[in-house]
């Protein structure tokens, strides 16, 4: 893979390079590119002092910030008040450099040092390596890349009705959310039920898109991954079905599971619309183009594409504008997501699909009110019980300091970390010795808060055996919360909000205490209550332990079984 390219190598020691010079000089930098360019560079250099933060054109990226780091945009960089003194970027791309350098190079005139390490030449066939690479040299392990989707064929013949095909757009691994770790678990589960499972795994030529499609590491793949290359050209309506159609159909499957494609599902469940589909809504993204059933305000929105598109255009518009070329509003304007023939479509879609998998009663409904298919099930993610019960559980007691967990974006106002925020400088004024761990690199000025940056996946059990409580204030209808689920699964009470799929997992009173969305009193009162009772948090703990086994994998795998041999 490109990443294991000899020009990416070079490009990872000239920038370590640069960087001991610049840490010398004690000159502060930013790193251009919160993708997975500069994920991939991080995990050779140590960055230890120097890194002020990123720079992204992409407002997503910005909202959330990127490996712990805050994310600016380009003009807030360029347009800077303050003094440039002691200053350097670094641009963290292959395919995009001399077009960033032109966009910012008059900072040069201020004194900012910038960096382009990718010689001319190089960039071109480091970029068609990248897809070579990935095609070529497969996973390692029990997982396989098929090569050739042309000449893909069954390994178990005789049962037809036990292939399944899986195909999503938004996966990569390690995994950047909850959607890629449940899709794994469900994949992995059902091979090892012995179902025949082949994950048909696009990957847009484009760096925008990165990480979705890559596969670094093979996370104990038991299934076989068919990795097919999109140009970005072919990133439309017509090409992007036909393509993954064709490889499916050689593959001929007995059911074609859907996971994440966000507007372009509909037209590729129509093209496979021989097999037994099957749905699989991890959050709203055809239910609500901004895929969190917030309006453009951060409000909660009653109204969804199903039973007013119009008023999803009106909220949609200026992002559509403005954002244009970020991959989901790329993808929602391909689709022609506001047409008649859309709608039609994906009505269709849904009708005539085998089954549609929600993961709460809240989509379920939803869904139910709009289309003619009974066929939802809800059907939870699953949890490997054993990364978080393996670890003996910390208790603790007055004289040691209690800590508060908030795993999650926190610069995302979905996550709702301004309503914790309020309820921990409140906590605060009557409980001396608390802190507030949150998963950010973001420095923050008030006592007791603490940023843990980064956690790569295999770490997160971590960030549990540390915590006391974990708190989850969403405002927006979580679709799941495997948050909650592994605080319980550590031994840890939950303090969350009531919202979708939270309120269905967190047992309130006994596993933990659920809270009125946005109810900063509310929040202070459960989490001061545990704060001051040991014994209810060992006990809430004991609970939570017990309800997380009821998700475990293999009694999600046998709820799965029955969808896949209805």
């Amino acid at each position: 893979m490109f990443y294991e390219s000899e020009v990416f190598k070079k490009f990872v020691i000239d920038a370590k390079t640069k960087i001991e010079e610049w840490q010398k000089r004690r000159v502060n930098f930013f790193i251009y590119g919160a993708g997975e360019h500069s994920a991939q560079l991080l995990k050779h250099i140590y960055m230890k002092e120097g890194l002020l933060a990123f720079i992204d054109k992409s407002e997503i990226k910005q909202r959330e910030g990127f490996l712990g780091y805050k994310v600016y945009s380009p003009i807030q960089i360029v347009n800077r008040q303050s003094p440039i003194v002691n200053l350097g970027i670094i641009i963290s791309s292959y395919e995009y450099q001399d077009e960033i350098y032109k966009g910012i190079k008059e900072l040069e005139t201020k004194g900012v040092e910038i960096v382009r390490l990718y010689k001319k030449g190089e960039k071109m066939e480091a970029f068609r390596g990248l897809y070579e690479g990935s095609r070529g040299q497969g996973v390692k392990g029990s997982g396989d890349f098929l090569l050739n989707p042309h000449t893909l064929e069954s390994s178990n013949p005789s049962f037809p009705n036990r292939r399944i095909a899986v195909i999503d757009s938004f996966f990569s691994w390690p995994p950047t959310g909850g959607s890629a770790v449940d899709l794994m678990g469900l994949m992995n589960g059902l091979t090892e039920k012995g179902f025949e499972v082949t994950f048909f795994l696009p990957l847009v030529e484009d760096e925008l898109f990165f990480p979705s499609g890559l596969v670094n590491g093979n996370g104990n793949m038991k299934f076989k991954i068919v990795q097919i290359p999109i140009k970005l050209s072919q990133y439309n309506k017509l090409d992007f079905p036909n393509i993954i159609s064709k490889a499916v159909d050689n593959y001929k499957p007995e059911f074609v599971f859907l996971g994440d494609m966000y507007s372009f599902k509909p037209y590729v469940a129509e093209r496979l619309n021989k097999y037994k589909t099957i749905w699989r809504f991890y959050a709203y993204g055809l239910l609500c183009p901004r895929c969190t059933l917030l309006n453009k305000d951060g409000e909660a929105c009653k109204n969804t594409y199903l039973n007013n598109r119009d008023e999803c255009e009106i909220c949609l518009k200026d992002k559509l504008r403005t954002n244009a070329g970020e991959p989901i509003y790329l993808e929602l304007r391909e689709a022609d997501i506001f047409s008649d023939d859309y709608e039609r479509i994906l009505i269709n879609g849904l009708n005539n699909a085998h089954t549609i998998i929600v993961y709460n009663n809240f989509q379920k409904e939803i869904l139910s009110n709009f289309i003619k298919n009974k066929s939802i099930a809800v059907i939870p993610t699953g949890i490997d019980i054993k990364r978080f019960t393996n670890n003996e559980l910390r208790t603790t007691n007055h004289e040691q300091q209690n800590t508060i967990l908030m795993n999650g974006r926190v610069s995302d106002p979905a996550k709702g970390f301004s309503t914790l925020h309020k309820a921990f400088l409140d906590l605060k004024e009557k409980h001396k010795n608390i802190r507030l761990l949150v998963t950010s690199k973001f420095d923050f000025t008030e006592e007791g808060i603490e940023s843990t940056g980064w956690v790569p996946f295999d770490e997160i059990y971590r960030l549990y055996d540390f915590s006391d409580i974990c708190v989850i204030p969403s405002k927006w209808e979580e679709p799941f919360g495997i948050v909650a689920l592994e605080a319980m699964a550590s031994g840890k009470p939950v303090v969350a909000s009531r919202v979708g799929g939270l309120k269905d997992i967190v047992v309130d009173g006994e596993t933990g205490f659920l809270v009125e969305n946005g109810d900063v009193d509310g929040f202070t009162e459960k989490v001061a209550l545990l704060i001051e009772n040991e014994s209810l948090r060992t006990e809430m703990g004991m609970k939570g332990i017990e309800r997380a086994r009821e998700y475990a994998w293999e009694k999600v795998i046998d709820m799965y079984r029955e969808v896949f041999t209805f």
